[in-house]
């Protein structure tokens, strides 16, 4: 809903985050979002190498579970955090993971495809790729070409 109204409301600028494991058609529905092709559509794909990937979702998991839970010195006990959302835990399973990651490697290697038959029908349509791996956060934009995924490689 929130969505829906932004668009009808012409906001500035929207941020959507997706897994990326299929292409967002659903988006390019003029009839459900009456004025989408006023927006440029910027589309995003951060890559980096598997081992990151997991390392980042472990991580992040820790972080937040020690928000939610802390330990109070006052009383000593754990408690929880209600000003924070609780942690989202993710499947650190590596065929699991190597799977929607597949998912991810193809919707990107078809994205041009889709891609173009909407800009035909007048969707202003951007993609950039930026290279973004460990946690320095040394990003930086390569191009959109297959040797873009070299960094996905699934062994």
């Amino acid at each position: 809903m929130k969505l829906y109204d932004a668009i009808k409301l012409n906001k500035k600028d929207i941020i959507l985050e997706s897994t990326g494991e299929v292409f967002p058609e659903w988006l390019f529905d003029s009839s459900r979002f009456k004025n989408i092709k006023k927006f440029k559509i910027i589309l995003i794909w951060f890559i980096a190498p598997f081992n990151d990937l997991i390392d980042r979702n472990i991580n992040r998991s820790i972080k937040t579970m020690k928000d939610y839970i802390y330990y109070d010195k006052e009383h000593k006990k754990y408690k929880i955090n209600d000003m924070k959302l609780p942690p989202r835990l993710p499947n650190t399973n590596t065929s699991i993971y190597k799977q929607k990651l597949s998912n991810i490697i193809n919707t990107f290697n078809n994205k041009n495809e889709i891609i173009e038959k909407l800009r035909d029908k007048g969707y202003n349509i951007d993609v950039k790729i930026y290279y973004n791996p460990n946690k320095k956060s040394n990003i930086k934009y390569i191009k959109d070409n297959a040797k873009s995924m070299k960094y996905y490689m699934l062994k």
